[in-house]
């Protein structure tokens, strides 16, 4: 286990949860197809390790645990909820939540952490998914308006086995999730040396 943490470019802490029964996580799975389209090739999934928790409040719960041992730790938050969760009122500037999370979270190991704010939510992903050309618009509303799981697992996933240009479509209609991806390309290409 040691030597996987030295082998990972990044451990990512995602606020969402995983559908039940999923063997891998839908939105990492989307993040991971957009590195490879930079990078130009896979991504082996022991550089990185991407840990749903299932809540912003269990984000900022463990950050410290994974800052302590881990290689460069990103964290993926909803802006929609982060902001009650640090205990800022709803219409906080993004800077402020993210320098009450390295003020109170982080213990000093803000040269490691990196912040992720979707803007709004997971939700704000699909949309684009479905407006950037996904197929299956059915599944794309199951996932959005009944916060499915399984359905919004079955959309990033689809997105990451489709064609790069609906998934080059929701980068640019998508910057917070372009963010991530440039963030993610940079800490392989680095431990890669690519």
């Amino acid at each position: 286990m040691q030597r996987d943490r030295q082998r990972r470019a990044a451990v990512v802490l995602y606020e969402d949860s995983m559908a039940p029964e999923a063997r891998n996580f839908g939105r990492h799975a989307l993040a991971k197809a957009c590195v490879a389209d930079d990078i130009g090739r896979e991504v082996d999934d022991l550089l990185w390790h991407a840990i749903p928790l299932k809540g912003n409040g269990n984000v900022l719960k463990n950050l410290n645990n994974y800052l302590a041992d881990e290689p460069p730790v990103v964290a993926v938050y909803d802006a929609d909820k982060v902001r009650s969760a640090v205990g800022l009122p709803g219409n906080a500037p993004i800077a402020d939540v993210d320098r009450t999370i390295r003020q109170q979270y982080a213990n000093g190991e803000i040269q490691r952490l990196t912040l992720v704010f979707l803007v709004q939510n997971l939700e704000t992903l699909l949309q684009a998914a479905e407006g950037c050309g996904y197929p299956n618009s059915l599944v794309v509303h199951e996932a959005v308006l009944h916060k499915d799981r399984i359905a919004r697992d079955r959309v990033c996933h689809g997105v990451a086995a489709g064609p790069r240009n609906v998934r080059d479509c929701i980068r640019r209609d998508v910057p917070a999730f372009d963010a991530l991806v440039r963030h993610l390309t940079e800490l392989c290409r680095a431990k890669l040396g690519v």
